[in-house]
């Protein structure tokens, strides 16, 4: 059995002289481009002498002058063909990569002996990897150089838009394969028969490959484009959009296929192409449609103002405001057809410029908000199939989503549904609700949509209770809660019920305290309706019988006249208990449709007599006697005013709710950072309203006065949270 004989250091010296002068005819051979078989085995021959040497700190030192040697070779060569032009410049870098790799080859051939012995003593690295390591650390001399001649060949084929080569891809992929983490490996490609390596480097987190390659592109890029922008200045909108798209297009032929998304990115960055087309879009296809409409709305007010009648909130016209809801939608919808869909982020590009200048477009028209609450008022009124009901539902919910105030059109819908609700002038309680979710869908859980579902939820329990409990057929009294409806009671009223129900009034009223002995009632007779049956002694049409649809007001008026033949119009506003605004505006009505009598007509004074006109007849049966709603400009700017103050204190509320929340989390926080991470929770969390900088401002001072937060005293913009 042969004992184990190291090899001294003079021979282990000799034998790596052997090997250093085998490499150097590997090196030599590079030029001519032929790698000879017998060096391989050569190699192989030393690798054996080496194996009995203990002298490794040696070996390794001699490992990594072979590195050195080879990229002192390359920089002394690429000063000796630094007048080539950059196309054979950028094809040497790369036929040097090559050739490194081949080299890394061919000292791991001769290393490999020993590569079980750098396992254990534990070195971190196999052969291919220390040679790696090696190349990085001499590369800092290389890469200003190298960088340099791939930014020039570039520059050139950007401006003559040649196709990519791929001698610059594999120059790339150097800074890639700098920053291996783990693992990397040598292997031969089949289809080329060349060497590559293969390594575990991620690009995304590849430092040598973002610091030195791409955010200098990435700059140069922005900078070209900045130029080319310039030049399209004087350009028009179309020819500018078609000039930018050929050049997105010529650039994927000269960028690196990883960084082209970001490439694109950097481009419509520089060239403001998003901000373009959304001025575009806004002055050719919104912009036309709000001037039409608005347009119409004067001429509407116009109208209207000609015979004395008041164009308030309200009042604009349902056909105005479904013609321009189906319009806004036609052009949206045209305009996303003529989006270009080769290529995924151009496309993304174009609908978002799409819909920011849509956004834009019903931020700057003050009354989008009304025109479309009016568009769902209606439909919401109309007895339409559930297809075509769920068409105009969509119809709304696409424009809707676009509003930014979102809470302010909850406030004016809260109003709306009020209104249809106690008139019973809706579709069914299903497709309200249907709406409701519609709405939290949107905006979540909001404090405005709860209301909605139980002011819907009271309905439903009314119905329940008028039929199960308060049963008759004179009267249905609903009962609402004070938190969830928009209604406000007229205390200037001392209503005196008719004897024919004031004891299912009081009925009632017991029946209500006895359960909930706690709960005040307060009787809303300004907001209730009524049906009355009137028999005429003119019977030309039929037969003298008629059903007057009127107010709870026009109600008691009637039902009092029933117990004399006539009434002076002091008396019975004192009989009925109604205040006299109300009473003036409800009589008249009665007396312009001819039900009562009147000498003086409207005109009356407090002493005329009043008198049911028993000669009554109308071509209808059913006679609608409500009274016109008279708005004064006055009430409806308060009650414009009451909402936005309204929508301003609730806003103030969420806003330091997650002001507290955020600095409950963080302890301390800077002025900027505060602000920035409030706005982005309320974006994403609340979604009513995007938050003003200012009124966060605000509410942060409020919040240090009551104590929530205090500013340190060293940093007057730094806070911190009180416990």
């Amino acid at each position: 059995m042969s004992v184990f004989q190291p090899i001294s250091e003079e021979d282990t010296k000799q034998v790596l002289n052997q090997a250093t002068k085998l490499l150097e005819r590997v090196t030599s051979s590079f030029k001519t481009g032929k790698i000879y078989e017998n060096q391989f085995h050569q190699l192989c021959k030393l690798s054996a002498q080496i194996r009995n040497s203990n002298y490794f700190k040696l070996i390794i030192t001699w490992h990594q002058e072979q590195i050195l040697n080879y990229i002192n070779t390359i920089k002394a060569d690429l000063q000796s063909n630094s007048h080539l032009e950059v196309e054979e410049q950028i094809a040497l870098l790369s036929r040097y990569y090559y050739q490194f790799q081949v080299f890394v080859v061919q000292i791991k051939q001769f290393l490999l002996s020993i590569e079980d012995f750098l396992f254990k003593t534990q070195l971190w690295t196999t052969i291919f990897k220390k040679s790696f390591e090696y190349f990085r650390k001499e590369f800092e001399g290389l890469k200003q150089i190298w960088i340099e001649i791939i930014f020039k060949f570039i520059e050139k084929v950007r401006k003559n838009y040649l196709p990519h080569s791929q001698e610059l891809s594999r120059v790339i992929q150097i800074f890639i394969d700098l920053d291996f983490k783990k693992d990397i490996k040598i292997e031969r490609d089949l289809k080329t028969n060349e060497l590559r390596v293969i390594s575990d480097s991620s690009i995304d987190n590849s430092k040598n490959y973002i610091y030195l390659f791409q955010n200098p592109f990435l700059e140069k890029t922005k900078n070209h484009f900045k130029k080319l922008a310039s030049l399209w200045a004087d350009m028009k909108d179309l020819e500018y959009f078609n000039e930018a798209q050929q050049y997105l297009k010529k650039e994927e032929q000269i960028c690196y296929p990883s960084l082209i998304n970001k490439t694109k990115e950097t481009i419509m960055d520089a060239i403001q192409l998003k901000n373009k087309l959304q001025h575009y879009y806004y002055q050719q296809f919104f912009k036309p449609i709000f001037e039409s409409v608005q347009k119409k709305i004067s001429d509407h007010s116009y109208e209207k103002n000609k015979t004395n009648q008041k164009n308030t909130f309200r009042d604009l016209n349902q056909k105005i405001a479904t013609e321009w809801v189906h319009d806004l939608i036609k052009n949206k919808k045209y305009v996303e057809s003529q989006i270009p869909n080769d290529d995924l982020q151009v496309s993304l590009a174009y609908q978002q410029a799409i819909d920011k200048a849509f956004q834009y477009s019903l931020t700057e028209f003050k009354k989008a908000s009304q025109l479309l609450l009016q568009f769902c008022d209606y439909f919401m009124k109309q007895n339409l199939s559930d297809e075509e009901y769920e068409r105009r539902q969509a119809e709304f919910n696409n424009i809707f989503v676009y509003i930014q105030s979102k809470d302010e059109f909850l406030q004016y819908y809260q109003q709306a549904l009020c209104k249809r609700l106690i008139g019973f002038n809706f579709k069914s309680i299903d497709a309200e609700y249907k709406m409701v979710t519609q709405f939290k869908n949107s905006v979540g859980v909001h404090t405005t949509v709860i209301r909605f579902q139980n002011m819907l939820t009271d309905l439903k329990i009314n119905e329940q209770y008028n039929k199960e409990k308060f049963q008759n057929d004179i009267l249905k009294i609903y009962i609402l809660s004070s938190a969830a409806w928009p209604l406000q009671r007229n205390q200037q009223d001392k209503i005196i019920f008719p004897s024919s129900f004031s004891g299912l009034i009081n009925q009632f009223t017991c029946q209500y305290n006895s359960t909930y002995n706690k709960r005040k009632i307060y009787w809303l007779l300004n907001e209730g309706s009524a049906e009355i049956s009137f028999k005429s002694a003119n019977t030309t049409n039929f037969g003298g019988r008629y059903i007057l649809r009127t107010t709870s007001y026009q109600m008691l008026i009637l039902m009092k006249m029933n117990e004399k033949q006539f009434f002076t119009v002091k008396d019975l506003m004192k009989q009925t208990g109604i205040n006299k605004y109300s009473f003036d505006n409800n009589l008249k009505q009665l007396i312009k449709l001819k039900i009562l009598n009147c000498c003086d007509n409207d005109k009356y004074t407090e002493f005329s007599e009043i008198t049911v006109n028993t000669q009554f007849g109308s071509p209808k049966k059913s006679i609608m006697c409500l009274p016109h709603a008279t708005v004064s400009p006055q009430q409806d700017d308060s009650n414009v005013s009451n909402i936005q103050t309204t929508v301003e204190q609730e806003r103030t509320q969420i806003i330091k709710a997650y002001l507290v929340k955020v600095m409950k989390t963080s302890k301390v926080m800077q002025h900027n950072d505060l602000i920035q991470e409030c706005v982005e929770l309320i974006k994403r969390c609340s979604r009513t309203f995007e938050p003003c900088f200012f009124h966060i401002k605000n509410c942060i001072e409020n919040l240090i006065e009551q104590e929530y937060i205090k500013r340190i005293e060293n940093d007057y913009k730094k806070y911190e949270y009180v416990q």
